[in-house]
């Protein structure tokens, strides 16, 4: 006997819902990165003032990201928004090169748009867990750098991108798509 309060629509009740896999419409990264940035090259070697000032180290950069995709042939293309924050503190530097008691901090907002493509379209990918995704674009980060001794400096820094790799696709999981119209 049929569950009459299962509509024939109901992707449970088609075991074969879950194997059809459909390319996504959207998708988000959220990340956290080592990141420095290349702030001392300007000098050519003479002067190193952000590693004097906050570490050689890197510094952790978290980071979102939404897709937006527009086409599905031979894998998924479309664009995408990225948006970052790094805040960067130490002991500020006297003029005579000894540190003070004032804090001073770099803090960078880097924004991003991207062409992207996701290779899940290819045979033989298309059930993968790992996919292969490559994006390029613009950049412009904001910045400011201030003190607590002194008024603060804004700019902005535009720039560009290029990224491939792979991403982890959720496939695997069985869990197969909701096709529109059976919402």
């Amino acid at each position: 006997a049929a569950n009459p309060e299962r509509s024939s629509n109901d992707w449970a009740a088609k075991p074969s819902a879950a194997a059809e896999i459909t390319p996504p419409d959207w998708g988000i990264e959220v990340g956290f990165s080592p990141y420095r940035p290349d702030v001392d090259s300007e000098f050519g070697g003479n002067s190193h003032p952000f590693s004097d000032t906050f570490s050689s180290g890197h510094h952790l950069m978290s980071e979102a990201e939404l897709d937006r995709y527009l086409g599905h042939g031979f894998g998924s293309w479309g664009v995408g928004l990225r948006a970052g924050y790094l805040r960067a503190t130490g002991s500020a530097f006297l003029r005579d090169g000894t540190r003070s008691d004032d804090e001073t901090s770099l803090r960078i907002i880097p924004f991003a748009l991207s062409v992207v493509y996701r290779a899940d379209g290819i045979p033989g990918l298309r059930r993968a867990a790992i996919v292969p995704y490559a994006k390029v674009g613009l950049d412009l980060a904001m910045w400011t750098a201030s003190t607590t001794a002194a008024p603060s400096h804004t700019g902005l820094t535009p720039g560009w991108h290029a990224a491939c790799g792979v991403s982890l696709g959720l496939n695997w999981l069985g869990l197969g798509s909701i096709k529109r119209g059976e919402i």
